[in-house]
């Protein structure tokens, strides 16, 4: 998970991980992309609005890059969802959840991003 803010990590980590997923957070501005690189997490979500390089800006780059291209990005935003749906069409992302929904639920919401994933994982891939 990455973000710029410490509050919006630390509660939407603890939400996840209480759905038992393991849960790695990146906050600060720098080294985003090797941090991903480094990590390669099963999903990336992460906020847009960032300084330096907003979260569209780095799931172009994640897109571009040959061994992160797979990697689903899921928008985790205040923004509202006409600007979400349009990043993610832009930019090539999963999808997104907004802020506004951080709930108990919120694994689950990331659980269907993952679903997919999973599934061709164990050779289970549904036909379209």
């Amino acid at each position: 998970m990455i973000d710029d803010d410490a509050d919006t990590l630390t509660t939407a980590s603890r939400l996840l991980e209480r759905s038992g997923f393991e849960v790695v957070t990146f906050f600060g501005c720098f080294n985003r992309l090797a941090f991903v690189a480094a990590k390669r997490p099963d999903l990336v979500l992460m906020d847009v609005n960032m300084p330096l390089v907003p979260g569209d800006d780095l799931c172009r780059l994640m897109k571009d890059h040959e061994t992160l291209r797979d990697i689903p990005v899921v928008f985790f935003s205040s923004n509202d969802e006409r600007t979400l749906h349009a990043l993610v069409r832009a930019t090539g992302a999963a999808g997104y959840i907004a802020k506004s929904d951080m709930t108990l639920d919120l694994g689950a919401k990331v659980a269907r991003f993952l679903a997919p994933r999973r599934a061709v994982a164990r050779g289970h891939a549904e036909e379209p």
